[in-house]
């Protein structure tokens, strides 16, 4: 902006009716004033911020003299390096409002400071099985990892969010594994990504499907989101009893922004962006010390015609038990068993029977310690036989006789 230039007349010794031929001009405060006039000294600069050639209304500016010659100041000595004096009177209307439009440009360009978007992991990643079985799988679910994401600017951020789990102390994806330091044995389980355990968790660069999703935040706030992961530990495995554990199981949260829509999916496996770093306290598992009887046969004699001759027959039970778990298998009584005797109810009453471990028929199979039978767990089934034999007797009523025996486990 320039100011209106006036024409000046000479007037008496040391008086001047009008500005100079000065050009007026705005100036901020603060800024380098502009190429120098004509014939001005180098390195001078303009006066800051006013304005010539006010209203005529206005109270004007004296004008200095020259030294030793009392000659009014005119537009060539300005330029050669002499200053206005500043007006004895009043300040001139029109240099208060140059004033207060100086201020107001400065104020058209206010500053502005932008805070950029930051995210951090928050937690660890930690799963524990439980006890844990050969019948079937078991789930587990980490809860405890989350993440944070700041927004200082004043735009929405859009957020691409990857995770990615590299393997434990045993090295091992699809499956992974924990170990159990008293039994040296590995128990295999894996992560994942989705609570329906298909799309599995891996490493960056692992070629695993990139397990990620989109998130937002306005402008000045923050977000704080849980990562879930899931895990599974197949069933199957046959172990020995005990605790399995395996450490290290870290991984990264990869973030990807845009200011116009999340990044796709891809971008999380280029270099770029921010990676933050988790940790890990731990997944285990106890394999449990349970063994159980898979099943049982009867023990059918047949049909007889005479209890003059001995009957014999067998039966099986088909036991699992850990890996190394000891385990002893007796036989009860029976429901009519009449003190150490064994017996089958039926029409005409009871007929007498025993059990025996051996095909000999020497070793009463009882509950009684010794009379038991005992071995070690291999995680697979065992199947134990049964003798049975029915000696010489007195006839009986004709029927169907039987007998129900408890079995019990020990172990």
């Amino acid at each position: 902006m320039a100011a209106t230039r006036h024409r000046g007349r000479r007037g008496g010794a040391g008086r001047g009716r009008g500005g100079g031929g000065h050009g007026g001009r705005l100036r901020w405060p603060g800024v380098p004033a502009g190429p120098a006039r004509r014939g001005a000294p180098a390195g001078r600069r303009r006066p800051r911020c006013v304005q010539r050639g006010a209203a005529r209304h206005a109270a004007r500016p004296r004008l200095g003299r020259t030294r030793g010659t009392g000659m009014p100041v005119n537009a060539r000595s300005l330029a050669d390096g002499w200053t206005r004096r500043p007006p004895a009177g009043p300040r001139p209307i029109a240099a208060l409002a140059a004033a207060v439009l100086c201020a107001a440009l400065l104020g058209l360009a206010p500053a502005r400071m932008a805070v950029a978007q930051s995210c951090w992991t928050g937690g660890a990643l930690h799963l524990d099985f439980g006890a844990v079985t050969p019948a079937g799988h078991t789930d587990a679910q980490s809860s405890g990892l989350s993440y944070t994401c700041q927004n200082g600017t004043q735009d929405t951020a859009y957020l691409r969010v990857c995770v990615f789990a590299n393997p434990g102390q045993w090295g091992t994806v699809a499956p992974r594994r924990m170990f159990n330091y008293s039994s040296p044995a590995y128990m295999s389980y894996d992560l994942y990504a989705d609570p329906a355990r298909t799309q599995v968790l891996g490493p960056l660069g692992g070629g695993f499907p990139v397990h990620s999703w989109t998130d937002q935040v306005a402008p000045g706030t923050s977000v704080t989101r849980s990562i879930p992961v899931y895990g599974r530990v197949p069933a199957g495995q046959n172990l020995p009893a005990g605790g399995y554990q395996e450490q290290g199981v870290n991984g990264i949260v990869r973030f990807r922004q845009s200011a116009i829509a999340p990044p796709p999916a891809s971008d999380c496996l280029v270099a770029g962006g921010a990676n933050v770093g988790f940790s890990s306290s731990g997944v285990v598992a106890s394999f449990a010390n349970a063994c159980t009887i898979v099943a049982s046969t009867v023990m059918d004699f047949g049909y007889v015609a005479s209890l003059a001759t001995a009957r014999t027959a067998t039966s099986s039970i088909q036991l699992r038990c850990p890996v190394n778990a000891a385990w002893r298998v007796g036989l009860g009584a029976g429901s009519h068993a009449a003190g150490p005797v064994r017996r089958m109810a039926g029409p005409g009453g009871h007929l007498a029977y025993e059990l025996y471990q051996d095909p000999g028929h020497g070793l009463v199979w009882d509950n009684a310690q010794g009379a038991d039978q005992g071995g070690t767990g291999t995680g697979q089934a065992q199947t134990l036989t049964v003798h049975g034999r029915v000696p010489p007797q007195p006839e009986a009523m004709p029927g169907t006789y039987s007998d129900t025996v408890t079995v019990t486990l020990t172990y």
